[in-house]
């Protein structure tokens, strides 16, 4: 199992389809994958095993802060510390604060967040498209 940084179309299309299994209905469009892989401040990393990409992570870069824009991980690999290993290995290489934003009705997302030692720092009310909040987690 390896950490790649490097991503091209095919690997893209292998993330999108994690999105896809993921987030369903919520998933970004193949077109914003695309715009955000050739964004100079968007970042993908991948666990990748057998040149299949198990767990992704895509984040921004800002000038003080990381913002993770999504994590995702393949239902059949799941529950393996795949997604930790990513947030551990985005923490290994920067010493900027690192933020993320979750649906407040996302517990398991919450708790897995807490248990990688992020922090509830505010709540954007009706955030999304449903109407729900979004918890902001912060880790330094």
């Amino acid at each position: 199992m390896q950490i790649i940084n490097e991503i091209n179309e095919e690997k893209l299309i292998e993330i999108y389809k994690i999105s896809v299994e993921q987030f369903k209905d919520e998933s970004w469009s193949i077109n914003q994958f695309n715009e955000s892989l050739n964004s100079p401040n968007s970042f993908y990393l991948a666990l990748e095993e057998k040149n299949k990409i198990l767990s992704f992570l895509l984040y921004q870069d800002t000038l003080d802060s990381i913002n993770i824009l999504l994590i995702a991980t393949k239902e059949e690999a799941k529950r393996k510390g795949y997604a930790k290993n990513l947030i551990e290995y985005l923490e290994n290489f920067t010493n900027k604060k690192i933020w993320l934003e979750v649906k407040e009705t996302n517990q398991i997302a919450i708790k897995f967040y807490e248990n990688c030692g992020f922090k509830p720092i505010y709540v954007r009310k009706k955030y999304y498209k449903t109407g729900e909040n979004a918890i902001i987690l912060e880790k330094n």
